[in-house]
C-alpha cells in the first residue's frame, strides 16, 4: 500500500486503514498514526469550540452595540426591514473603509444610523418613485440590494479615487 497515494491532503485515515497498516507489517507506524489522529481530532474539537465561543462573543458584542442604539434596534425588529437592510448595506461599506476598519461597533453604528437617515431624507425629497436602474448606475448610485451582493473588491472599485466626503455622499444616495 502506498500511504501517500491513499491519503488525500487534509484527510485522516480511517480505523480500518490503520488496521490494514498494522496487518501489512507496519504496526509501529499504525500506532503512531493512530495516536496522531486522536490528538488531531482532540485539538480540532478544542479549536472549533474556541472559534464558536469567539464568534458568539462577537455576535453578542454586535448585538449589544445595536441594542444601545435605539433607532438601529428599532429598525432591526421592525416588520418593515427596509431601513434595516439600508443600514446593513451602509455598514458593509463602512466596514471596508480604512477609516472605519477598527472603529468600535457603537461608534460605527452611530454613523450608520446618521447616513441611513440622510439616505431616507434624500429618498423622501426625491419622491417615492423608483429611479430607473440605468440612470442610477450612470449617476454612480447603487441600490442597497446591489451593494449587498457586491464583493469587497467591487465595493472598492465603486469608491476608488473618491474622497471621504464623496463616499459619504454616495452612501447617502443608496436607494431601493
Amino acid at each position: 500500500m502506498n500511504l501517500r497515494e491513499s491519503i488525500p491532503d487534509g484527510e485522516l485515515l480511517t480505523d480500518d486503514e490503520i488496521n490494514e497498516l498494522a496487518a501489512a507489517g507496519e504496526p509501529t507506524l499504525a500506532k503512531v498514526l493512530g495516536t496522531q489522529q486522536t490528538a488531531i481530532r482532540h485539538l480540532t474539537g478544542i479549536v472549533q469550540g474556541q472559534l464558536a465561543r469567539e464568534q458568539e462573543e462577537v455576535r453578542s458584542d454586535i448585538q449589544d452595540a445595536i441594542d444601545v442604539n435605539p433607532k438601529l434596534a428599532e429598525w432591526q425588529t421592525s416588520p418593515d426591514q427596509t431601513l434595516w437592510r439600508d443600514a446593513a448595506a451602509i455598514d458593509k461599506v463602512l466596514r471596508e473603509l480604512p477609516e472605519y476598519r477598527n472603529v468600535p461597533f457603537e461608534d460605527r453604528f452611530k454613523k450608520v444610523v446618521e447616513l441611513t437617515e440622510v439616505a431616507v431624507d434624500v429618498k423622501r425629497r426625491d419622491g417615492p418613485e423608483e429611479q430607473p436602474e440605468a440612470q442610477r448606475r450612470a449617476e454612480g448610485r447603487l441600490s442597497s440590494q446591489e451593494l449587498e451582493g457586491m464583493s469587497t473588491a467591487q465595493i472598492g472599485q465603486q469608491f476608488a479615487g473618491k474622497s471621504f466626503s464623496e463616499i459619504e455622499a454616495m452612501i447617502a444616495t443608496i436607494g431601493g
